[in-house]
């Protein structure tokens, strides 16, 4: 079996001088240039060339762990969620080994790189504090990011931390989850040294935002020369580092403390020391001569960048980099800036609300309205999953034993929970008092015997879930299959395969939004997958009683990719936004049924009711649209938004139809569905580092709209 072994380790500048070896090895087209400074065995850090002729970072399993079977898979598994982790920090994965490869690899696209471990080598002992500091405000930034959308690293340690000459980035996505199943101890870890596993976690414990923190406190002290034990001493960094490496979870920071805490204390730009950018810049010379990239992709015509993005670009988020002149790598925080509260002339003011309330962890994952009482909602971080009473804004239960990446309604007043922490797992809740019923744990892989691993639920219907299961051992690429499972006697009805790559399996499917969509007795399945071709939207039908594709259809003059609103209904009828056009074409052929012109594109986020839908365009101009004749009811034009940058993110009704919640990134404005003026506004500004928005209106029910916003602040306000 290969094992990706081969040059001498560069850990400084004066070892990159080391002439290649004769006959590069070779891993799956990569051409392996140097070892980092990582100990043999276990895990290795390469530099290396790409298939493409690029440089890029190669981390694969070594020797001993390269012939274990299910520690194969399980890296395989972990390597491929990793193109989940959407910050700025977290390294870009190019690419993924195939499922059956002898030995599994995930390549990353930042070159030149040191580790951290080779560059305290190259720098011949700890780095300076002020760059320690600009450091740790980076990573944190990135688990901050990583833990707002439920995911836990569980991988930080010297070997996955990558220095560039334009910032951080981090690697080794779920290390400690691959070194072995939950529940079993972890004496080692593959590529995380034991002082980077948090004691619960070898312990055998699962993997929880806590155990990223005590991760970060060590690699932090290792960067700075700091004891591992805490206490340190009191104030800056050591401080912030002994908070980081408690032994009781619940006493470490969560990431946004930390960040809080991280405050530089010179001038916000720091260079990196010369004998780290000495060593950067030979690796850099070593390397064979890449391919001119790519002209960069722009935007989806007609579209806009969110205002929480352009914030970041900006450099209103926490942490920044830049890159000086002349390849000298310079790191910089920015200040978030300070912006007074701009006075808005609206209709009238929102009303108080009824009761609030603060998520657990930080933000949401997930959530639904069962009955007309019972919000459950997954928290974010890992923080559990709960639910409230709409009237009041009562808990009435919380789980931290039930990690939820999606919430599905059930019959009998239960929740489907699909597991964000074991993938493939999914559980039966009782929505009102949060006992589970029971956990579903075959389509869950644990090696060659059960290969099936659930990706995500595509749709319900009936009591019925759609599942995408992908089966990781049959090929090179993993087959992808759809199943039809019955929650009420957990039986698997039916099974089909599907083409690879059909399907975007790293997000849950949203209405509105390319992907699958249940109408009737179809369950339409769009070529929306990271591995689907063609430029125009196709369709599969597959029945759902059985399993069978029932037609395939190409929707001309409708992008793959399409940035807007795109609606299959009954009736045959789709609605899809293009440029500065809203269409409703026939689901059977294509054909136009009718046309409304829009300014750019109409947002995903829309609402409907019978035969009227409302929806709102690029210019923040809202409409009510008949279905039936694409004739426009109303439309109202916003004069006054609050934000130049804004972008609608959600259509929401009341239970009653009467008002229409249309929430942007900036504010929520309320509507009278009768003509569309205007009732109220909700608006707020300046509040700061890591700043919410006005929130959205995810539901609403008799008499109370719930608003979230990305605080994770909760609130009911009073409607109709």
């Amino acid at each position: 079996m290969p094992t990706p072994t081969g040059p001498t380790p560069v850990t400084g500048a004066e070892r990159t001088d080391t002439p290649p070896p004769p006959a590069p090895h070779t891993l799956d087209g990569h051409v392996l240039l140097s070892r980092l400074d990582t100990p043999p065995g276990d895990i290795g850090w390469w530099t290396a060339t790409g298939p493409d002729g690029a440089p890029c970072v190669l981390m694969a399993a070594d020797g001993p762990r390269a012939e274990d079977a299910g520690y194969r898979l399980r890296f395989w598994s972990e390597a491929g969620n990793s193109r989940r982790l959407n910050s700025r920090w977290a390294a870009p994965v190019k690419g993924v080994s195939p499922a059956r490869a002898a030995v599994p690899w995930v390549s990353y696209g930042c070159f030149p790189a040191l580790t951290l471990s080779a560059a305290l080598a190259a720098h011949d002992g700890p780095l300076p504090e002020h760059t320690v500091v600009v450091l740790g405000r980076a990573l944190a930034e990135a688990l901050f990011t990583a833990h707002s959308h439920g995911l836990v690293h569980a991988g930080l340690s010297p070997h996955s931390v990558l220095l560039t000459d334009d910032g951080p980035r981090l690697t080794g996505y779920g290390l400690v989850r691959a070194a072995a199943p939950e529940g079993s101890a972890r004496p080692r870890v593959p590529g995380v040294p034991a002082d980077s596993v948090p004691p619960e976690q070898a312990a055998g414990a699962r993997p929880l935002p806590a155990g990223d923190i005590y991760a970060l406190g060590s690699v932090l002290a290792h960067a700075a020369g700091l004891p591992h034990r805490p206490p340190q001493p009191p104030g800056g960094l050591a401080e912030v580092v002994s908070r980081c490496l408690a032994a009781d979870p619940a006493h470490r920071p969560r990431a946004e403390e930390v960040l809080r805490g991280l405050r530089p204390a010179g001038p916000h730009d720091v260079a990196l020391p010369e004998p780290v950018r000495a060593a950067l810049a030979a690796q850099r010379a070593q390397a064979p001569a890449a391919p001119p990239p790519p002209p960069p992709p722009g935007p989806p015509p007609g579209t806009a960048p969110a205002r929480r993005t352009l914030l970041l670009a900006a450099g209103a988020g926490v942490a920044g980099l830049a890159v000086g002149t002349a390849a000298v790598a310079t790191w910089r925080t920015v200040s978030p800036p300070r912006r007074a509260s701009v006075p808005r002339t609206v209709p009238g003011a929102a009303p108080a609300p009824l009761w609030r309330r603060k998520t657990p962890g930080d933000g949401l994952q997930a959530l639904t309205l069962v009955g007309e009482r019972t919000l459950v909602m997954a928290a974010g971080a890992g923080a559990g999953t709960f639910a409230l009473d709409v009237r009041s804004g009562r808990q009435l239960w919380r789980r931290d034993d039930v990690l939820t990446g999606q919430l599905l309604p059930a019959a009998r007043g239960r929740v489907v929970a699909t597991s964000s922490g074991d993938q493939g797992v999914f559980s039966l809740l009782s929505a009102r008092e949060g006992a589970v019923k029971w956990h579903e744990r075959k389509y869950l892989s644990t090696g060659p015997d059960q290969p099936l691993t659930m990706a995500l639920v595509a749709g319900h219907r009936a009591g019925v879930l759609f599942l995408v299961a992908e089966d990781v051992s049959a090929s090179e690429k993993p087959d992808t299959f759809l199943l039809a499972y019955r929650v009420r006697d957990r039986k698997e009805l039916w099974r089909r395969r599907l083409p690879s790559g059909l399907i975007e399996t790293l997000e849950p499917p949203q209405e509105g939004v390319a992907g699958p969509a249940v109408v009737g007795s179809t369950l339409l399945l769009a070529n929306a997958g990271l591995l689907a071709t063609g430029d125009h939207l196709v369709y599969r039908a597959i029945d759902v009683r059985d399993g069978r594709e029932k037609w395939k259809r190409t929707y001309d003059g409708i992008p793959r990719r399409a940035a807007g609103l795109l609606l299959p209904l009954p009736g045959g009828l789709l609605v899809a936004a293009v440029d500065d056009a809203l269409l409703g074409v026939n689901l059977a052929d294509g054909a136009e049924r009718w046309r409304v012109p829009v300014s750019g594109t109409v947002a995903t986020g829309a609402a409907r009711r019978g035969h009227l839908l409302y929806a709102a365009d690029s210019a923040l101009t809202t409409y009510a649209v008949d279905l039936r004749d694409g004739s426009v009811r109303w439309r109202r034009k916003d004069n006054g938004a609050a934000d130049e940058d804004s972008s609608v993110s959600a259509m929401t009704l009341s239970a009653s139809g009467r008002t229409l919640f249309r929430s942007s990134s900036t504010e929520i404005d309320a509507f009278d569905t009768r003509d569309g003026s205007p009732r109220w506004r909700l608006a707020t500004v300046g509040e700061g580092e890591l700043a919410a928005n006005a929130g959205v209106v995810p539901v609403s029910a008799p008499g109370v709209a719930v608003v979230v916003n990305d605080s994770g602040g909760i609130y009911g306000l009073p409607v109709d």
